[in-house]
């Protein structure tokens, strides 16, 4: 039954993905305790300038393999496929490693072992969201959980003995450590230890001409919008250098949970939806977008809306010298939860057979263009990029879920109204109460998520009609 495979896949991801959230939080949490918010900041540069060097091939790539295999129902171990596979992953290591070496000329590092180690995590950070990404796309879910749990466990390990040691030169070891380890073991899982023979390139002929294009769109997209986050570190580094750079780490790590849900939901219904696009089931991606634009948009609106209101005391996690950054993280706050409502809607036009993946990837560039701009005329504090990325991201989310409304139909716009009154709502009573006792936010943190589930109370209960309501392959 397909919603008992979705609901499998998806719970199994969520698992895998909290567990992948909670690690690097608790990375950002020691290095800021320890070290102190400089060096987070430093740090978190160079994090951001490897991920976003690597958005710039892996993701797409990874992406288009998959949607190729779903598409055509291709297995792992098919001629077909086998060839895809190889060749697609040959090209992507070769691309990743250039972009690597290009990538460590730019990131900020003093010395050369931190140089080397950018280097690292940048191919090591390429290589895992490839594999990651097709590993969905060839319904290995399974696999990447049990990959993804052992070598966080490993990370653990190894962030605890970097905290104990104060060993600042390396801090990035663990994660270099996670990302290539995963990339070994998610290889020897699609291709073997032993390099299978092909026999016959099948389906080899025109396999660029059709994995390219999509890439190539998909990462202009996605460099726009994941990238979007990842520059704002860097552009908050540069409006003020030193503790305002770490109060802005410190706030986007603590907004990475948020991404959990959708990220998992991402990786489950992107597959699911291209399978469906290719057997023309437009009831199906129209029922998935629907429910899942419900999860994302409507259902966690109370969480934000009271997670707003205790920004200040979420930032108190790090220690009394990051209070400064309560009001970047309550924008922060919303700015995730706009980003993360249209992720369905961008699922949905990606996976579509025809050009309507097009759409979502102008999206990304028209928003990260007005971010830009936004940073570049205004973005003289970490409060200003705050604002900029908020805005930017309104653009991009907003294209996508009106095309997706229009194109396959059961979105509503009294959703979307009411959600943005509960936001705007949102930030300007989190703001008056940053500065009040916990008790305080607390309390308005309790009223404002009551407002905010009473907004979208029909939506709530759409999503529990959607459970109840049986569903067949």
């Amino acid at each position: 039954m397909v919603r008992e495979r979705l609901i499998y896949k998806t719970a199994l991801s969520l698992v895998t993905i909290a567990a992948s959230g909670a690690i690097r939080l608790a990375f950002s949490l020691l290095v800021g305790h320890v070290f102190g918010p400089p060096t987070l900041g430093h740090a978190n540069v160079i994090i951001s300038g490897a991920v976003f060097a690597t958005l710039l091939c892996s993701p797409g790539m990874g992406q288009s393999v998959a949607r190729q295999m779903a598409t055509r129902g291709l297995a792992v171990d098919s001629p077909q496929g086998r060839t895809i596979l190889a060749r697609a992953t040959a090209g992507h290591h070769l691309v990743c490693l250039i972009v690597a070496a290009i990538a460590v000329l730019l990131i900020p590092t003093d010395g050369r072992a931190e140089a080397v180690m950018a280097f690292a995590l940048t191919f090591g950070y390429g290589c895992y969201t490839y594999y990651k990404a097709v590993m969905y796309g060839v319904d290995q879910v399974a696999r990447y959980a049990a990959l993804e749990l052992i070598w966080d466990a490993l990370f653990a390990g190894t962030l605890v003995l970097v905290a104990v040691t104060a060993a600042r030169s390396w801090l990035l070891a663990p994660m270099v450590l996670v990302y290539l380890g995963f990339a070994l073991g998610a290889h020897v899982s699609l291709f073997g230890w032993r390099r299978r023979a092909n026999g016959e390139a099948h389906g080899g002929t025109g396999l660029w001409r059709v994995v390219v294009p999509f890439a190539a769109v998909t990462t202009a997209g996605t460099a726009s919008s994941a990238g979007f986050l990842q520059l704002s570190q860097i552009f908050a580094a540069h409006a003020d250098p030193g503790h305002g750079s770490g109060l802005f780490a410190a706030a986007m790590s603590l907004v990475t949970p948020a991404y959990l849900l959708p990220r998992a939901l991402s990786v489950v219904l992107f597959p699911a939806m291209a399978r469906a696009a290719g057997r023309s089931d437009a009831a199906l991606v129209r029922r998935q977008l629907v429910v899942g634009t419900d999860v994302l948009a409507a259902a966690m609106l109370p969480a934000f809306a009271f997670a707003g209101m205790i920004a200040s005391a979420l930032l108190a996690l790090y220690g009394a010298s990051f209070h400064g950054g309560a009001t970047t993280l309550l924008i922060m706050l919303w700015a995730t939860w706009v980003s993360i409502a249209s992720v369905p809607a961008v699922n949905a036009l990606s996976s579509d057979p025809g050009r309507a993946y097009l759409v979502p990837a102008a999206a990304s560039v028209i928003g990260f263009a007005i971010g830009l701009a936004f940073w570049f005329a205004l973005g003289t504090s970490i409060v200003m990029v705050a604002w900029g990325y908020l805005a930017g991201s309104v653009v991009q989310s907003v294209i996508p879920v009106v095309v997706a409304a229009r194109r396959h139909g059961g979105l509503r716009m009294g959703l979307g109204l009411r959600s943005v009154l509960v936001a705007a709502l949102g930030i300007v009573v989190g703001m008056s109460v940053l500065h009040r006792p916990i008790i305080v936010q607390v309390s308005v943190g309790v009223v404002a998520a009551i407002v905010a589930a009473t907004a979208v109370l029909p939506e709530l209960r759409g999503i529990l009609r959607a459970w109840r309501v049986p569903s067949h392959a």
